[in-house]
């Protein structure tokens, strides 16, 4: 279902002949940008999963984050380890400050970047 050409998924494939039905767009009010992050997202999880691998995902937490609550998307997992990037973040605070950007969440307060291990997703 990938437009090898151009990007992108297709949204229907025939089943006679195996090619896009070019009659249905490849972007509509459900299936967009986002949505195939989704997919791409989804497939990262469950394939790590599959071959008994962590999963990493990078999150911008705010400061009073409750780690009890971490998922890796839908799913459900072990948090194995977090890891903050304050040197990173402070770097791009400053960059961010110079250059007048808005920046953060939940009432200005900016983002912690953090990595997340998961083991035991299911």
């Amino acid at each position: 279902m990938v437009d090898q050409e151009h990007g992108g998924i297709w949204h229907w494939v025939n089943a006679a002949d195996n090619l896009p039905d070019i009659h249905f767009p490849k972007q509509h009010s459900w299936k967009n940008a986002f949505h195939s992050f989704e997919h791409a997202l989804v497939g990262y999880i469950t394939g790590q999963a599959i071959h008994n691998l962590p999963v990493k995902l990078y999150y911008a937490f705010s400061p009073s984050r409750d780690d009890a609550q971490i998922r890796p998307y839908f799913f459900g997992a072990k948090v194995e380890s977090t890891q903050e990037f304050y040197e990173f973040y402070n770097e791009w605070e400053q960059s961010a400050e110079e250059l007048g950007l808005y920046y953060g969440f939940g009432g200005g307060a900016p983002g912690i970047k953090t990595v997340v291990t998961f083991t035991d997703v299911r």
